[in-house]
């Protein structure tokens, strides 16, 4: 492990301090669509730090569902090489920019930076590992990358359970350009911490993902482990939204702006699933201030469930599936439909639900599946 590393910029003291660990079984980072962040017809790059000892290929970070075709993957070929595989494919046209680098040895162990970059223009696409140029390839065939419908999964394939990556990332970035080889080795920076926001290209910055190091990054534990779920900000656009549900302290009419299923109502400040029910029903938000997926939420809210289970939901994800007792859940969440806040008494459940908060979390920001708040490591390049 090389030691943490420091530099001055900026008149001030530049730290990274942090990186996040995958197991390898079913890690990953999961962040929404976004056309902005993809290969998108246009010149683009990536770039990231990365450690790994594993002997198996593995994907460190893809965007796109293979069979919408229009996808990137970068890929640690393990036992084959030890090399990155470099891999873009068309969405309309069904050919590839697809290469391999020619440093290998890889998953040595030690931590190597890795840069990408595409020309758009030429068709051509640059990778550098730990500052130095080491292969390109070029496909003029190539007609569209884009596809705004996927998301981008750092630590797995995007579009199948399967090649985890194991070991570490930090400090991922993409920027909306060209990076010439001069601007790769600053980033690079002498494997020194690199701050993109006082970069002369920082304009073309879409995302920066520090990997423990950002403004928000963190992990809550209230729930169930199952469904916990850590934040990874976007330092290009850091921020968490106003409350967009407009009565979570239970205090409007219930009609407004709750659904209320079998057995549920409001007063005294609270919502109440009451006994005497006996198939599952819900409470569900329909305020004006919808949900839609693709993007990250806060969530926050207490219960006190006295028989049986209550279980939530949010933008079509699980926030926990069976939780009883009382106490504060909080966390985060990428959502994948537009389906509003939600919470399920389960069969015969009784019980009160209070002070319900979602947010939105602003940028590109990322949430840790299948996580815990060990994987923020003190190991860094």
């Amino acid at each position: 492990m090389f030691p943490k590393r420091r530099i001055t910029m900026g008149g001030d003291v530049f730290r990274d301090e942090y990186s996040l660990l995958f197991d390898g079984t079913d890690d990953y980072i999961s962040i929404g669509a976004n056309a902005s962040l993809y290969p998108n017809d246009a010149d683009w790059a990536i770039s990231f730090w990365f450690k790994s000892t594993n002997a198996e290929e593995e994907y460190i970070v893809s965007g796109g569902d293979e069979s919408d075709k229009g996808f990137f993957q970068f890929k640690l070929l393990g036992n084959t090489t030890g090399a990155i595989r470099c891999f873009l494919y068309d969405k309309d046209n069904t050919q590839e920019l697809a290469f391999n680098t020619a440093v290998t040895g890889l998953n040595d162990g030690t931590w190597h930076h890795f840069a990408y970059t595409l020309d758009w223009s030429s068709k051509k696409g640059y990778a550098y590992v730990d500052g130095v140029y080491t292969s390109s390839a070029t496909n003029t065939n190539v007609v569209t990358l884009a596809n705004d419908d996927d998301g981008i999964h750092i630590g797995k394939r995007y579009s199948a359970d399967d090649k985890y990556f194991t070991g570490s990332v930090s400090e991922m970035a993409i920027y909306n350009r060209f990076l010439s080889a001069s601007e790769v080795t600053q980033i690079y920076n002498g494997r020194e911490p690199f701050n993109h926001l006082e970069s002369s290209f920082k304009s073309n910055l879409k995302a920066w993902w520090r990997m423990g190091d950002g403004t928000f990054d963190h992990f809550d534990t209230s729930g169930d482990a199952t469904y916990n779920r850590g934040l990874i900000t976007d330092e290009t656009d850091i921020g968490i939204g106003l409350e967009l549900i407009s009565d979570g302290n239970f205090g409007l009419p219930e009609e407004n702006p709750w659904t209320l299923g079998s057995g549920w109502s409001i007063g005294s400040g609270v919502a109440t699933r009451a006994s005497g029910e006996s198939s599952n029903s819900a409470i569900e938000y329909n305020g004006s201030d919808a949900v839609a997926a693709g993007n990250v939420y806060k969530y926050s809210f207490d219960y006190n469930v006295t028989v049986g289970n209550f279980s939530a939901y949010l933008g079509g994800t699980t926030i926990d599936n069976s939780f009883s007792g009382s106490g504060t859940t909080t966390g985060y969440i990428t959502s994948t439909s537009g389906s509003e806040f939600a919470v399920y008494g389960l069969t015969s459940a009784e019980g009160t639900l209070d002070n319900v908060s979602v947010k939105l979390v602003s940028g590109n920001a990322g949430t840790m599946i299948n996580m815990a708040a060990t994987d923020f490591e003190g190991d860094t390049p």
